[in-house]
This record gives C-alpha cells, structure tokens and sequence, in this order.
C-alpha cells in the first residue's frame, strides 16, 4: 500500500465528503468544511460545527488540553527512551514488550489475544494512540498500516514520529465519536484504556461499526 491509498479513506467527518489538503488544512469538498491542521502540522478533525452546541464543543477542547499537557510530561519524563528509538530498536522492543505482556495472561489484548500473523499488510486504526508504542506493536509485529487516533496534538506529533520509522500510517487528531474514516474500509481498530474516557461511548462504538470492512475486527479493551 503507497501513502496516497491510505490518504483516500480519510474523509470529511461530518458528512465523509472527499478532503482537499493544503498546507494548512483539509477542505472538504462536499460541505466545505474546513478543518486546519494543528501547531505540530498534523491533521486536525476537531471542529465546532461537528457538535451538537457549544458547551459540548467546549468540552472536548478542554479534554484536548488536560491530555495534551499530560502527553507532554511524560513524554519529557518517561517515554524519550522510547522516542528516540531508530527502526531497529523498536522491531527489537516490540517483540520484548509481547514477551512481557504475555505473562500477564488472558486479557492483554497485545500479549495474548492479537494474533499478529492476521494483520499483514492490513489497515488498521489505532484509538488513542499516545506515544505511538501500541502503533508500533502493530506495525513492527504485524506488519499492519495503521492510522493512528488521538484527541491530542502532542500525541498525534509523537505517533507520526514513530510510525514514519516503520512504513506506511498516519497520524491524525480526532474525537472517537467522529472519525473521519471511509466507511467499511479498515480491517481492524485497535483501542486499549481510551473509549470509557468518551462522552458518548455508544456513539464511538458505531462510529468503530462504521468503519469496519465486513467481518473486520475491533480489539478494545
């Protein structure tokens, strides 16, 4: 898969319109939407007309934040390790991380419940990708193209960093309750810690159902 195929199945979230990316943001074609990137470049699909009234609006901004900060100190205190890693070295901690994870026992969905060899060369969506280390176990252990999800900018700029290291994906900032995601196009979605966070879980589930090929998967834990 080249980078402009993966780039079709980002869409409009509002009505899954065909984007038309400039520098500075993504336009939809249909509605006429715009949709500017954030301060780290990365596509941004959180915008007020998506919202049912302000106050909601307001909040997910203000979700934005509070995680944004808490990405930012603990990728300055715990996870630059893990961020400078080159290709090599993150094939090699991937396949450490499964090995430890794996003694946890049933219930660690990337230790014990993913069976990797499934996922070659398949499109996957990562919700709530954090530093991009779950992006990574996909990648470096399934050989998987992953679309990397986060509500934050500082998590979608780490997920970018890691994941142009390994292959094809993209990094993009957006609310589980409107992916901007082609329908029935993603073979699996990947989602650990992050949806009972969501103001309307029932919401993000169908919006998972929406995007998910026939008979795709969803590993949500």
């Amino acid at each position: 898969m080249d980078k402009d195929t993966l780039d079709q199945l980002i869409k409009c979230p509002k009505c899954f319109g065909t984007l038309i990316s400039t520098r500075e943001s993504n336009i939809c074609n249909d509605c006429n939407t715009v949709y500017y990137n954030n301060h780290n470049g990365q596509p941004k699909f959180i915008e007020e007309s998506l919202y049912d009234d302000n106050e909601d609006y307001e909040h997910i901004l203000s979700v934005s934040k509070y995680w944004d900060a808490g990405w930012r100190k603990r990728n300055e205190e715990e996870h630059v390790s893990f961020l400078n890693l080159n290709t090599k070295e993150i094939h090699d901690n991937a396949k450490k991380q499964k090995k430890e994870l794996g003694k946890s026992g049933v219930g660690n969905l990337l230790g014990n419940e993913i069976n990797f060899k499934t996922l070659d060369k398949k499109i996957g969506v990562n919700i709530g990708s954090g530093t991009g280390a779950e992006a990574s176990y996909l990648m470096a252990l399934g050989n998987a193209n992953i679309i990397a999800i986060d509500v934050t900018a500082e998590a979608t700029r780490t997920s970018k960093e890691i994941i142009d290291k390994l292959g094809i994906g993209r990094a993009i900032q957006a609310d589980a309750r409107h992916l901007p995601i082609e329908k029935s196009s993603i073979d699996f979605v990947y989602s650990s810690g992050v949806l009972h966070h969501s103001r309307n879980i029932e919401q993000s589930i169908n919006q998972i159902y929406r995007i998910l090929k026939p008979n795709g998967v969803a590993y949500i834990a």
